[in-house]
């Protein structure tokens, strides 16, 4: 194997940042020894990703000329894929003693310190080895990392969106021809503000957050006679998140207030775990809550103490993505059950079920449009109901730029019921407005 070939293999079998593809980074010209079989059989196997095989012989070597930098420098490669960052480290030492502007080395030991969490050593490594004479595509590739690292170091970020929109509902008030309460059909103008804020005490806990956010949604409909449905809500969520390399757990605190109309209120406190195990193209999540209920109305009308409540959620979701990102399929089982309090009859008690299945296709890098269908099956105890719930979305996604989008998305929703009151089917169509900061 020649000079050439050799610098080509290191600098392509480097893993390179999201969105930086390896063939992108111009080969270095570096110094090599000429080297033996085995040496060439083990660089061989690095090319074929089978690192497992080339590691076994690597180490081999070492053993045998410990002082080789080209066998120490594969040999801290070994020890990145294995996640042994100290060895890692040490291995590419031993080659910067005996060749300290060798660009490879440096590179890999300041990748191997970001990820040991040693940030401001990476830092430094990387930013003297910006001082080296770099081809400009592989200068890029240090910058991005740089960047990446300075982010990191921030302890507080802030996130969040702004939409406002119009919606259309047939059938507000989910009634049926078959009972006096006949659908009403309006218009409604919409509105969400939501700001999240994400604390990382930095080098307490390697991988902790503290995640808070609050949101505030209103509708409004447009005839004076439907403003009994109006809808205002205001949501406050806080708790740790802890990143793991193989799963993300996050234990929020939520509590909401709900306005219905003039008369109804509701607010909730919730407490649950989320636990996500996220890989290479697939995410799992799991999730499960606990939420206290109280049910008011207005003073003139007394307070509905009959419907408060306790709640239990448990859920399993799946999201898969396929084709390079243009195609994503999710997927979710979800299960709640509601009692009410101790003492009162139970008007709310009900067990419900739902399986939800989507793909949203990315049509371009602008354009996304996505199709999903619900069941959901609730068991009603005080008085024998059954519901059986279907409804299909279709939506779709313009970006406009890269904080703004147009949002349009229809919903038909079937409920059939072994009460003839609940039976009922329903269309809302939307259109919005979303900016993202």
């Amino acid at each position: 194997m020649g000079q050439k070939d050799l610098s080509y293999l290191l600098v392509a079998s480097i893993v390179t940042l999201p969105g930086i593809a390896a063939e992108s980074i111009s080969p270095l010209t570096i110094s090599v020894a000429p080297v033996s079989i085995q040496k060439s059989e083990a660089i061989s196997l690095f090319k074929a990703n089978k690192h497992q095989e080339a590691c076994r012989i690597v180490e081999q070597l070492y053993e045998q000329q410990t002082d080789d930098k080209d066998i120490n420098y594969y040999l801290g490669r070994c020890a990145f894929e294995a996640k042994d960052y100290d060895s890692a480290i040490a291995a590419y030492e031993r080659v910067l003693i005996v060749e300290p502007e060798n660009v490879l080395a440096r590179f890999e030991m300041a990748r191997s310190l970001m990820e040991s969490g040693q940030d401001k050593e990476a830092i430094a490594e990387f930013e003297e080895l910006r001082e080296l004479p770099l081809p400009e595509d592989y200068r890029k590739v240090v910058n991005t990392y740089l960047e990446a690292l300075v982010a990191r170091q921030q302890k507080h970020f802030i996130t969040g969106l702004v939409m406002a929109g119009i919606q259309y509902d047939n059938n507000l008030n989910s009634g049926n021809n078959k009972t006096a309460s006949t659908p009403k059909s309006d218009y409604s103008y919409t509105g969400i503000a939501y700001l999240a804020h994400t604390y990382s005490p930095q080098g307490k806990v390697k991988g902790l957050f503290w995640n808070s956010s609050a949101m505030i949604y209103q509708q409004q409909y447009a005839k004076s006679s439907n403003q009994s449905n109006d809808v205002r809500m205001l949501q406050l969520t806080s708790g740790p998140q802890w990143k793991g390399i193989k799963a993300n757990i996050s234990f929020p605190f939520e509590y909401s207030y709900l306005w219905i109309g003039e008369g109804s209120f509701y607010h909730t406190f919730a407490v649950g775990p989320k636990i996500t195990f996220p890989m290479e193209s697939r995410t799992i999540d799991l999730a499960a809550k606990i939420t206290q209920k109280d049910h008011l109305r207005h003073p003139s009308y007394g307070k509905m103490s009959e419907r408060d409540s306790y709640l239990v959620d448990a859920s399993l979701s799946l999201q898969q993505i396929l084709m390079d990102g243009s195609i994503i399929i999710n997927g979710s089982i979800a299960w709640q059950h509601e009692a009410c309090r101790e003492g009162y009859a139970p008007m709310v008690d009900q067990n419900n079920y739902t399986l939800t299945a989507g793909l949203t296709y990315m049509a371009t890098a602008a354009l996304s449009v996505s199709a999903s269908e619900s069941l959901k099956y609730s068991r009603y105890f005080n008085d024998a109901r059954e519901d059986y719930n279907n409804a299909t979305t279709l939506s779709a996604t313009w970006k406009m730029t890269k904080s703004l989008s147009v949002v349009a998305n229809t919903t038909y929703t079937a409920n059939n019921s072994t009460i003839m009151n609940y039976d009922y089917t329903k269309t809302v169509a939307s259109a919005s407005l979303m900016y993202l900061f």
